[in-house]
């Protein structure tokens, strides 16, 4: 019976989004909020849900990315499906998932605070970060993404992604 257990049952890993305290959620939102001078008040039902579902291979780190890069492009204080990276949606929705295109992205508000060089870091922080999502190991996330493996190391150290 024991090694029926052990090779028959399956341990709930959690995710930091279910491990985490509602405590730990808003300090991540509000650590943003202060490195990026927003008003982000939280997510909505469906990034919730996503979140809790999603397995974060990338753990903790990997949720802080893909919060911070919603903050970079979010037009309202709460974060939307709009705002989440490609193959994240694609994990909840499998299937089912919207195929977007980059013209399908928000587009940033014009204004005293834009910054092209900002813009411009975010979309390949993003990038990045999806190419490393869905590869094996950051050699192949290289080629996907056309670039050198030593390419891919300076950004990764740019973007404190390491």
């Amino acid at each position: 019976q024991c090694g029926y257990c052990i090779s028959g049952c399956q341990a709930h890993r959690q995710t930091p989004w279910e491990s985490d305290t509602p405590r730990g959620k808003i300090y991540y939102i509000n650590q943003f909020n202060i490195k990026m001078n927003r008003a982000i008040t939280g997510v909505d039902d469906q990034v919730y849900a996503l979140f809790h579902s999603y397995d974060w291979p990338g753990n903790v780190r990997e949720l802080k990315n893909v919060l911070e890069g919603a903050f970079n492009i979010a037009k309202s204080r709460i974060i939307k499906m709009d705002y989440l990276p490609t193959y994240l949606i694609q994990s909840g929705l499998g299937e089912n998932a919207p195929i977007r295109a980059d013209r399908d992205m928000p587009r940033p508000e014009f204004g005293e605070a834009f910054n092209l060089d900002d813009a411009v870091s975010s979309y390949e922080r993003m990038l990045i970060t999806e190419a490393l999502a869905a590869s094996r190991n950051p050699a192949d996330a290289a080629r996907k993404l056309g670039i050198s493996r030593q390419r891919l190391d300076y950004k990764l150290n740019r973007y404190g992604l390491k």
